[in-house]
């Protein structure tokens, strides 16, 4: 049988703790409100996980290298979405090595889905189907399959996830979930070993490496604004080749990209803090945000609301989880949090 269940969410904190087999950090780069849908479904040794956010965001994503996942979108007609400084066709197949972090930037709402087989099943199913082990390989790649055998897997995808959310209990059916199973991961192999379309690797050494020690820099400085002098610096990379680089994974430079960064680190503060005993004031100072005024006319603008109001709303509100949650096995612990 399979096991199943979907979340909905208001904050990028709980979207981001509910994404399976991945370490996630969301970013959103849009204004307005945002809202954003997850599903997941367990067959036997497949894991099958479905997604859509209605703002720009920007993910940094670390597979967890006891799973070995494609990526798909799962509707032709949304905003691009770039992956490692690539944008990604709806007509391409994401096959990634072992372990793999990444960018995963939207450019706008944006559907997409994930499969997922553990190493021995891979193996297990290439030998069946493709008479020799798969194994990861040893760069991220993107790769068009035949449309026929895509759009038979996409729909099958998206089957699932409908089932799961509409009919749970047919899901649940033993010799519902072992037919789709089986046809999935036939088709996932398929799509894997197809060569008739372009294989490109994703990422470029240089570049990754460079955004690498970025990240590493603002994650050891999470509240201290940056200068670019001294970002150039601990990257090692020329203030050119350092724009280039964060504009191909981010779609910004590095500082608005920081700035950006510490904005959504202080509405998950708030979004945690108790009115009664913290203030906006001090949650925004705590970020290295001290004028004040420019904070707020510019908090408002991109999330649609002051940062008072952000406040006053949570706090009435579950908190949000302030570590991420992970899901072993083939069972879903409770979410605290979820609209």
């Amino acid at each position: 049988m399979a096991v199943s269940r979907t979340l909905t969410f208001a904050e990028p904190d709980q979207y981001q703790s509910a994404l399976r087999a991945v370490e996630a950090d969301v970013i959103v780069n849009g204004k307005g409100r945002f809202h954003a849908r997850v599903t997941h479904v367990n067959f036997s040794r497949l894991w099958l996980q479905s997604g859509s956010d209605n703002l720009p965001r920007i993910a940094r994503l670390a597979n967890d290298p006891s799973r070995a996942p494609i990526f798909l979108q799962t509707h032709s007609s949304q905003a691009p979405i770039i992956i490692a400084g690539k944008e990604i066709s709806p007509s391409d197949l994401i096959v990634f090595r072992n372990g793999e972090t990444h960018i995963n930037r939207s450019m706008g709402p944006s559907s997409w889905g994930a499969m997922s087989l553990d190493p021995e099943a891979l193996a297990d199913a290439g030998r069946v189907i493709a008479g020799r082990e798969l194994t990861f390989p040893p760069n991220t790649y993107s790769t068009r399959p035949p449309p026929e055998l895509l759009s038979r897997l996409t729909y099958l995808h998206r089957r699932a996830i409908q089932l799961a959310a509409e009919g749970p209990e047919r899901l649940g059916h033993p010799e519902v979930a072992r037919s789709l199973e089986h046809d999935m991961v036939h088709l996932m192999v398929r799509c894997i070993i197809d060569q008739s379309g372009s294989d490109d690797r994703i990422g470029n050494f240089r570049h990754k490496a460079i955004i690498q020690k970025f990240e590493e820099l603002a994650v050891a400085n999470p509240h201290r604004p940056l200068h670019l002098a001294e970002v150039c610096a601990a990257t090692g990379a020329t203030e050119r080749t350092l724009l280039r680089c964060c504009h191909e994974q981010f779609g910004m430079g590095p500082i608005r990209f920081l700035w950006l960064r510490r904005m959504n680190m202080v509405r998950a503060a708030l979004a945690r803090a108790d009115a009664s005993s913290s203030n906006v004031t001090k949650v925004a100072t705590a970020h290295g945000f001290w004028e004040l005024g420019r904070f707020a006319v510019s908090y408002r603008r991109i999330y649609g609301e002051s940062p008072s109001r952000t406040l006053a709303r949570t706090s009435a509100c579950n908190p949000l989880p302030s570590h991420p949650v992970r899901f072993p096995g083939g069972h879903f612990p409770e979410l605290a949090g979820t609209a």
